[in-house]
């Protein structure tokens, strides 16, 4: 992450479940990475995509005819994405958080 920003770059994390860990709420695990990400290498270089799929059951069907092109990714069964009416409270808390720096 800091070779990336080091040279301008950007870190994207995304609101898909499989790449938030597993302790805490969904939200809270995209919160924690967030926040740690911004703690490394500032706000500037951390990007937000929630990669938020509308159709799920398109998604989970196309994982599960595709294995093999998700092989690692944890992706399989029904897949856990923050909303996009999470953008709220992702807003609200990263804001207290500059409040408090």
């Amino acid at each position: 992450m800091r070779a990336c920003a080091k040279k301008g770059g950007v870190i994207g994390l995304s609101g898909v479940g499989p790449f938030l860990g597993s302790k805490g709420s969904l939200l809270d695990r995209l919160l924690r990475q967030l926040r740690y990400a911004i703690d490394q290498v500032g706000a500037e270089h951390v990007g937000l995509g929630l990669d938020y799929v509308f159709d799920r059951a398109e998604l989970e069907e196309h994982v599960r005819r595709n294995p093999r092109n998700f092989e690692g990714t944890g992706l399989s069964g029904t897949i856990e994405m923050v909303e996009p009416e999470a953008i709220g409270a992702i807003a609200e808390d990263l804001a207290s958080k500059l409040a408090t720096s």
